[in-house]
């Protein structure tokens, strides 16, 4: 969903005490139930450490009461948590060791790139 889109929703249903959104609470209240699996499906699409951005489908509701991600995650959850788990304990390992780390988002998730310059 491209930003502006975004800040015209927010921007349109800021206030809902207003007389023009008054049949709008009902569904803004429908919609609370949907807000834990929403939440899941952007968490499960977040991007991985090494993207600088990830572009996904949206499935909105016209009024704006909710938003849902509507594309499956590229990576497994267990890979994509065993993924994240070396990466950071490799991390804990250099910091324990005295080591500056910095973090590198160029390269792509394999085991053969060194995510880190120890420079």
């Amino acid at each position: 969903m491209p930003p502006e889109h975004v800040r015209k929703i927010i921007r349109d249903h800021g206030d809902m005490s207003s007389k023009k959104h008054r049949y709008d609470k009902r569904v803004y209240l429908g919609a609370l139930k949907f807000v834990p699996h929403a939440v899941y499906k952007l968490l499960e699409n977040m991007p991985m450490p090494w993207e600088q951005v990830r572009n996904v489908k949206v499935l909105y509701h016209t009024t704006g009461a909710i938003t849902f991600v509507n594309e499956i995650p590229w990576v497994a959850e267990p890979i994509y948590l065993a993924q994240v788990c070396v990466l950071f304990d490799h991390q804990n390992i250099l910091l324990h060791d005295g080591f500056q780390v910095e973090e590198q988002y160029t390269c792509p998730p394999s085991t053969h790139h060194v995510f880190f310059n120890l420079n």
